[in-house]
């Protein structure tokens, strides 16, 4: 590889450590500009892809990697990455033995596939290979997770225990270690140490999703499947929200049933942080601005309400109408501040909260005179 191909691939690199996958992912196209066909470029642009879901391109970029280094096995370990997240489990399993075959003293490749036998719930052949690997190298990373994992699978706790136990030892500050201790107690029914280690692993390191990766599994282990369950949903569902696209004419026309769909839209963030900090580990997917957000969506419906129970005192069935109406306007724009990014927020909200206005407006005028002529007939 030329000395500027060279370069994009270190700093790549760094782009990796840091997290930052995208980032990683242009530098490595950048390099291929150079280097069009450097294998090393090839493969890490194949991982970075695989690893932000992009598996299309990560199959048409791991195929030209394996075409112009048809003996490489870390392309061939991508590739069982692509296809072990398509659920393309004898593929991958075909992938990663061929890699062990081609470089059988790679301790990578046994932990990857003592990963992969973990998803099919192949207990004694995924320790079989954690243990294969961390023979070969015992500071391997991944191998002792798949160990405890599998020794938890086996109902085989203490020695998970140890084990986990040993491995923070060894690296207080490693938010992994922190993350499978988690999960190991919550394997033992210790769920107050659980949640310790779990919550130290999301402050070590906030850039990966330590609750999903292994609390949600530790909470179907030990016996509770539904609340991981409602847990997984509930933070799919956040994940999922789109944001508050600009009004159109349509917005207008439909009035309060554009509305609907606007608050409907902008309280899933809300209403979903008020479920998951119910939870204890529901806590740990919630960060500080979620938390914010909540309360005061929170305390603009707890004003609603209250108006409408003032409302309906005063003014009776009408007046209370007519406090709902305003309230959801208020409610839904409040939402669509809170979501919107900082950098378009007031253009969006003020676009948003005049279409909205308008709409009800047109069916207010609309409504009334119908209502006055149906009275009359």
């Amino acid at each position: 590889m030329s000395d500027a191909a060279d370069r994009y691939y270190e700093r790549a690199g760094v782009l990796i450590d840091q997290g930052r996958l995208q980032d990683a992912a242009d530098e490595l196209r950048a390099g291929l500009a150079v280097e069009p066909e450097a294998p090393a470029l090839l493969i890490e642009l194949a991982n970075c892809l695989v690893g932000l879901e992009a598996l299309d391109e990560a199959e048409d970029v791991v195929a030209a990697a394996m075409r112009v280094a048809p003996a490489e096995p870390a392309a061939l370990q991508v590739y069982h990455q692509l296809l072990e997240q398509r659920g393309d489990y004898d593929g991958a399993e075909q992938a990663i033995r061929q890699a062990i075959e081609l470089d059988p003293e790679e301790a990578a490749y046994h932990s990857s596939y003592s990963w992969l036998l973990l998803e099919q719930e192949r207990w004694d052949a995924a320790l079989a290979e954690a243990d294969a690997a961390l023979a070969l190298d015992p500071r391997d990373d991944d191998a002792p997770i798949g160990r405890v994992f599998a020794l938890v699978s086996l109902d085989r706790p203490e020695e998970a225990m140890a084990d986990a136990r040993r491995k923070l030892a060894a690296a207080p500050d490693d938010a992994g270690a922190h993350a499978v201790l988690g999960l190991t107690c919550m394997a033992v029914g210790d769920h107050d140490a659980a949640f310790d280690h779990l919550r130290e692993a999301q402050r070590l390191d906030p850039t990966k999703d330590w609750l999903r990766d292994f609390g949600l599994i530790g909470l179907g282990i030990s016996g509770r499947p539904l609340y991981a369950a409602l847990i997984a949903v509930l933070i799919e569902r956040r994940r999922a929200r789109r944001p508050t696209p600009d009004p159109r004419l349509r917005t207008v026309l439909l009035g309060p049933l554009a509305l609907l769909a606007t608050l409907g839209r902008v309280s899933v963030r809300p209403l979903s942080t008020a479920v998951l900090r119910c939870s204890r580990y529901g806590r740990l997917a919630v960060t500080r601005s979620d938390t914010a957000a909540a309360r005061v969506f929170g305390a603009v419906l707890l004003v609603v309400l209250l108006d409408m129970l003032v409302a309906t005192l005063a003014r009776g069935v009408a007046g209370a109408a007519v406090t709902l109406v305003l309230g959801l306007y208020a409610l839904a724009v409040t939402g669509v501040a809170l979501d919107a990014d900082p950098w378009g927020r007031r253009r969006l909200v003020t676009r948003v909260a005049a279409a909205h206005a308008a709409g009800l407006a047109l069916w207010t005028a609309v409504a009334v005179p119908v209502g006055v002529l149906a009275a009359g007939a």
